[in-house]
């Protein structure tokens, strides 16, 4: 496993990172909670050291604390609180709390406001979290009295954006905005992350399936509600599933080739500090790590996905 630094948190990471939105128990499918126990027990063996949950995943939380009782080795955790309106900080207080107490852990390494946007659109979104008295006061209670290390945000590339030139947070996750179907991330945030030394995760490396399962399975999730409304909407359905076809043949039409140079297209860009990847069973474990320990995918292949438009 190869490990990279996060920003100027310090913190040394491996290049992927298990997200426990799996473990939901919603869009992502029934979860057995001893083959989940399972999967993280794997992922920690492998030297995998980043976990990403949030508050909001249903028993995401409490499936990872079962499955760290007791584990003595490097465990990187980040969960997620979502930015309700006008939050107080006394209230993001006593929600992580919760979080501890599930994930059974006195402290957290990062916690994230989940999905910004959700609080306001652009760079107000960051402008209401940080109001004093507010959700940020509460993380930064938190920080003090050594329950949270590093504070950050998790959303849309526009509301992330307006979180990092604040220069108030450490970290940011953004989802599904560097991926085969959609490498925006390169555009504005990538290069302001770098900037300003914060510490980057990314989520939807497959784009929620469409770079995972058989197409019909994904468009099964679509159909579901899996997608936020900006992901697919007509026109980008029509891109995207046009994409994804010349992808699958790039790929000889093998679906473990496709998940492949889908997990080493994200893990070619330095700028990225981890790349989090839902992982529900040790086979999956060991399909991620075998990609991992393929190599790394060279510019020339790099370029070649990229025109296959």
């Amino acid at each position: 496993m190869r490990y990279r630094m996060l920003g100027e948190t310090g913190l040394r990471v491996s290049e992927i990172g298990l997200g426990g939105a799996v473990y939901a128990g919603t869009g992502h499918g029934p979860v057995n909670e001893t083959e989940a126990i399972a999967a993280i027990h794997s992922v920690l063996d492998s030297g995998i050291n980043y976990i990403d949950t949030s508050r909001h995943y249903g028993p995401s939380e409490k499936i990872i604390g079962k499955a760290l009782a007791g584990y003595q080795g490097e465990c990187i955790i980040t969960t997620k609180l979502q930015p309700k309106s006008e939050m107080s900080a006394a209230e993001a207080v006593a929600c992580v709390e919760e979080s501890l107490e599930a994930l059974q852990r006195d402290h957290v390494d990062i916690l994230l406001a989940h999905d910004i946007q959700q609080a306001a659109e652009g760079d107000q979104a960051a402008e209401i979290i940080l109001k004093p008295g507010g959700m940020v006061d509460g993380f930064r209670q938190l920080q003090r009295e050594g329950r949270v290390r590093f504070i950050g945000v998790s959303g849309r590339l526009a509301e992330v954006a307006g979180a990092i030139r604040t220069g108030e947070f450490d970290v940011v996750l953004c989802f599904n905005r560097f991926n085969l179907l959609d490498w925006s991330a390169e555009e504005e945030l990538l290069p302001l992350a770098h900037q300003k030394n914060v510490g980057v995760t990314m989520g939807g490396v497959f784009y929620q399936a469409f770079l995972s399962l058989p197409l019909e399975l994904a468009l099964e999730r679509a159909a579901q509600g899996m997608y936020w409304p900006w992901d697919l909407t007509d026109q980008k359905r029509e891109l995207i599933l046009s994409r994804r076809e010349k992808l699958y043949e790039f790929a000889e039409r093998d679906l473990s080739t496709l998940r492949r140079l889908a997990l080493q297209f994200v893990l070619a860009e330095p700028r990225i500090g981890v790349a989090v990847v839902g992982m529900k069973t040790p086979t999956e474990v060991q399909e991620n790590l075998h990609a991992v320990d393929s190599g790394s995918m060279a510019a020339e292949t790099i370029e070649r996905l990229k025109l296959l438009s």
